[in-house]
């Protein structure tokens, strides 16, 4: 499972807001918080904990969290950082090859999807609600939603996240501007502006369709306002297809959608190719055109406006089980999770990186569950369709 994972280390999040805040220091037996919110360690010979990241070396955020624990050690002197990160195929599988031998660092910062489903099965990391019975203000920072969408797939939070990102309807505002074409706010605008921009000769949707197809799932159901907790296969599959149907019929995708990747729609939606894309907040700040970001409206138009945007927050600190159970570093570790992903944290992710703080996200935010399988049902269907029309232009020929 961990072999599969280095092209998911390319999203780490990008654009958003901000949030600033004291540092919430976690009291302990060893540990004490005076009046003045600093916090006194009792005397103790060297404390080493070991630190495992699948950042990339040199990237924006692994840069951002060395500073911060530098910036710990110049509180803890005493104890000894040793970290070890990489975001090659080899260092991971690595990572994983330690907890099989018992050589598991302490703490991970890792992915917070099912990517480690063994290491969960095992009793690897200890739950935040566990630590939370001895330290009951670890993590409590941190917005439920954002300790919800880091969570495991049983439901249990055992990462304490750090910034994320969002998603949302790009517009190409000068395209919008020229041809007097009202943002689209609600469906009813959605459709005309599909329907003006396909007559124009311009691609309405430039569709990642293919490559992201979870994504496109997500905000049609949101579409739907269909509550987050009710989301289920069966459920996805007749919305979606419904949807994605309407859609296709009405041409608000490039006819070769299927063969399209991201980095191409991306490109044409750049270059004026099409007037609209669904993408996450890591593409705002990268981009050379003026764009107006929009939640995907509600298909019931009669409904009020869709103010929400998804959010995820998909990676965060784990403390290991093996780590916990030292009762010497056990105070340490917390504290450090607690320095890590404090709001003077967060605050200085999010000016280095760009996302949104998992303290305050700045805007109305729904986090998702998981689906329950993979979403290449959906997909199929997808390619169905076009061979169900394919079929028919071919029949009418």
């Amino acid at each position: 499972m961990f072999k599969c994972l280095l092209m998911c280390l390319l999203f780490l999040p990008l654009v958003g807001c901000q949030n600033v805040a004291e540092d919430n220091s976690q009291t302990s037996p060893e540990i004490e918080q005076t009046e003045e919110n600093e916090i006194v360690v009792e005397d103790k010979t060297n404390i080493t904990i070991a630190i495992s990241s699948f950042l990339p070396q040199e990237t924006a955020m692994e840069q951002a969290m060395q500073f911060r624990m530098n910036e710990f050690n110049k509180v803890y002197p005493e104890v000894n950082i040793v970290y070890n990160n990489s975001g090659t195929n080899v260092h991971i599988a690595g990572v994983a090859s330690d907890f099989l031998v018992g050589q598991e660092p302490d703490i991970l910062f890792f992915l917070t999807d099912n990517s480690v489903d063994e290491l969960f099965e095992q009793g690897s990391f200890v739950p935040v609600e566990v630590i939370r019975a001895t330290y009951p203000n670890y993590g409590t920072n941190i917005m439920s939603q954002a300790l919800t969408s880091s969570s495991y797939s049983n439901g249990i939070s055992y990462a304490i996240p750090v910034n994320g990102h969002y998603y949302g309807l790009y517009c190409n505002k000068n395209l919008f501007d020229q041809h007097n074409v009202e943002l689209p706010t609600n469906w009813d605008n959605l459709n005309d502006a599909i329907n003006i921009f396909s007559n124009l000769g311009i691609v309405p949707i430039g569709s990642n369709l293919y490559s992201e197809p979870t994504m496109w799932i997500n905000h049609l159901l949101l579409a739907n306002n269909t509550q987050a907790e009710t989301w289920n296969n069966q459920l996805a599959y007749d919305i979606v297809m419904n949807e994605l149907q309407f859609l296709y019929n009405k041409e608000a995708f490039a006819t070769n959608f299927l063969e399209i990747s991201s980095e191409q729609a991306i490109w044409e939606f750049e270059n004026g190719g099409c007037a609209m894309i669904l993408e996450g907040s890591w593409l705002a700040d990268n981009l050379p055109i003026d764009v107006e970001i929009l939640p995907m409206p509600f298909i019931n138009a009669t409904e009020s406006e869709n103010t929400r945007f998804i959010a995820e927050y998909k990676s965060g600190f784990y403390i290991t089980t093996k780590g916990y159970g030292d009762i010497d570093k056990q105070p340490y570790l917390i504290e450090f999770v607690q320095f890590m992903t404090s709001d003077i944290s967060n605050d200085f992710y999010v000016n280095q990186v760009g996302g949104i703080s998992p303290i305050f996200s700045g805007k109305e935010i729904l986090t998702i569950p998981t689906l329950e399988a993979d979403p290449s049902f959906i997909m199929q269907s997808i390619i169905d369709l076009t061979i169900q029309e394919e079929e028919i232009e071919i029949f009418e020929e």
